[in-house]
């Protein structure tokens, strides 16, 4: 397995690349909380065909050698309803070995039902730039370490094992990081890029800011559903007398004019709707007011859209950020 992984990792770039965002939404009103929503990206990241991964429970994408600990804390996570950031070792339909950096978070309604668990993954296996990473990495062994840095806004960020801290702070590190393709729509291959010469808690700070920012919107209306408490405590609404706290069933482009200095143009909206009605997610920029200082701040507003078993658009998820913050 060791050799496997070494050899698909370490000389392998291209199959791995940075792809787009990669979001999933399952559905723990089910048997088993299988994924019922599934982006582009994580289609092509697993190589999986939709049909093949709705419905089913995430755990298909790991082996014999995902860390049993790992899995255990994400359980565990999920059970309370909270958020978890883990490292797991996947694997494509191909059997071949991938590193997934997993960011999960439970979606309530406004009688504090749950509906849906998201799932954001960044692909890392990019960042692993020798043999010796990948043997690192894979002769982990779990060790509890019970520091949890702060998260957005003060909020605490998920807790890391000391050893993943020491393997993933050797798998990011490398003296000639690899410049990943840009243009394509999502916030991953620019994390990636960016993370690389940080230290492991800047690592997961990085992972936690960038998809801790969404709102969830309904693509059949264009409504916000759900809104993260990293976009509440991030965003300053300009038009305060108009405003509604979380923003649920408020039209997205007025929430987010809301906390513009003006209305969202008509270039902007038709950007947006169009790429969406083809299916494809898109990345723009908007000048949004931002906390603590009130000031404006340049947002890449990322646009992903969620897909059923045959490729229906239902669910968009918006991740926000902002060169300053990730």
């Amino acid at each position: 397995m060791s050799l496997s992984a070494a050899k698909a990792l370490g000389g392998n770039r291209i199959a791995y690349a940075g792809l787009g965002d990669c979001f999933v939404l399952t559905d723990p009103t089910k048997a088993d909380n299988p994924i019922v929503w599934a982006s582009d990206g994580f289609v092509m990241v697993t190589g999986y065909l939709r049909h093949e991964i709705i419905p089913r429970n995430c755990r298909f994408l790991q082996g014999r050698q995902t860390e049993r600990a790992a899995v255990a804390r994400l359980k565990a996570a999920i059970d309370r309803r909270e958020e978890s950031v883990e490292l797991l070792l996947n694997h494509k339909k191909t059997g071949e070995p991938f590193w997934n950096l997993l960011y999960t978070t439970p979606l309530l309604d406004a009688n504090g039902n749950l509906v849906f668990f998201l799932g954001g993954q960044v692909n890392c296996s990019t960042t692993i730039h020798s043999s010796s990473d990948v043997l690192r990495v894979l002769g982990q062994v779990s060790e509890e370490d019970h520091e949890t840095p702060s998260g957005v806004a003060g909020r605490p960020m998920p807790s890391t094992p000391q050893t993943f801290r020491h393997t993933l702070r050797t798998a990011f590190r490398t003296k000639n990081p690899r410049k990943l393709q840009k243009g394509t729509p999502g916030i991953e291959s620019t994390l990636l890029d960016r993370i690389s010469q940080k230290d492991l808690p800047a690592q997961m700070q990085s992972l936690y800011t960038a998809y801790s920012n969404f709102i969830v919107i309904n693509y059949s209306t264009f409504l916000v559903t759900f809104v993260s408490a990293g976009v509440v405590d991030m965003l300053f609404p300009i038009r305060a007398k108009h405003y509604h706290a979380q923003g649920a069933g408020t039209d997205v482009f007025k929430f987010l004019a809301t906390h513009s200095s003006g209305s969202t143009s008509r270039d902007f909206k038709s950007n947006v709707k169009n790429a969406l009605k083809m299916g494809r997610a898109i990345s723009l920029d908007l000048k949004l007011c931002a906390k603590p200082y009130m000031g404006f701040e340049t947002f890449a507003l990322h646009w992903t859209p969620l897909k059923n078993e045959v490729g229906e658009v239902g669910w968009i998820v918006l991740t926000l950020a902002s060169e300053s913050r990730v």
